[in-house]
């Protein structure tokens, strides 16, 4: 997955064997990236009154796995922070921050629509596999996404997305634009009781959730 960073055209200039650290980063002692999905919000927010400014697109992979969490953050969202360094050789690609009025960036073609798009927001089908707590799984480009059903209520959320075994977004309810196996002989039960007996299939993790409810 690639990440982001915006810094100071100067800051980025004046880089020697690591990702240079913002001011932000030093005061909160973590380094804040953002996805891609993340990342126009974040230059309209922070830096809507700062010019020559550099983005800097990194290898999610060439970071250390240990210091890369992705934590709660802005309106209750997952983003991802890193407790440590990052080196230069995860750096995939920078170009200049583009403003055309204050507060509106473009990041031309080198942001695809798709990655612009929040998971839950892209088309995708999704795979039922054999793990009650990770039922369904697909593969988008090149990484592997599966979807984690949580304790709920104890946990907030219903379902939380995880792409390459990290936790990047906690969703209440099922996605309108993800598909998943429909239920043999069951289509007429509604989707909420149905995202009920996945809630509790952890409860059964040798049953398979399509297996957990009645079957005429």
């Amino acid at each position: 997955m690639r990440l982001f960073k915006i810094l100071p055209t100067a800051l980025w200039e004046a880089r020697a064997e690591v990702l240079p650290t913002a001011p932000i980063d030093q005061r909160d002692g973590f380094m804040h990236l953002s996805a891609a999905w993340q990342l126009r919000e974040t230059a309209q927010k922070h830096f809507s009154d700062q010019r020559h400014l550099t983005w800097i697109a990194l290898d999610s992979g060439q970071i250390d796995r240990a210091a890369l969490r992705w934590e709660v953050s802005r309106d209750g969202a997952l983003f991802p922070h890193v407790y440590g360094a990052v080196p230069l050789t995860a750096v995939l690609q920078s170009g200049e921050l583009v403003g055309d009025r204050p507060g509106e960036f473009a990041f031309g073609q080198d942001v695809t629509a798709d990655e612009a798009r929040r998971p839950s927001e892209r088309s995708l089908d999704f795979a039922e596999i054999d793990d009650a707590r990770f039922p369904y799984a697909a593969r988008v480009d090149g990484a592997e996404w599966r979807v984690r059903v949580n304790e709920f209520p104890e946990q907030a959320t219903l379902y939380s997305l995880f792409i390459d075994g990290m936790e990047v977004e906690q969703l209440m309810h099922w996605p309108k634009a993800w598909q998943r196996p429909r239920l043999p002989g069951n289509d007429e039960i509604e989707r909420g009781t149905y995202e009920r007996e996945l809630a509790h299939a952890f409860e059964a993790r040798h049953v398979r959730p399509s297996k957990l409810v009645n079957k005429p």
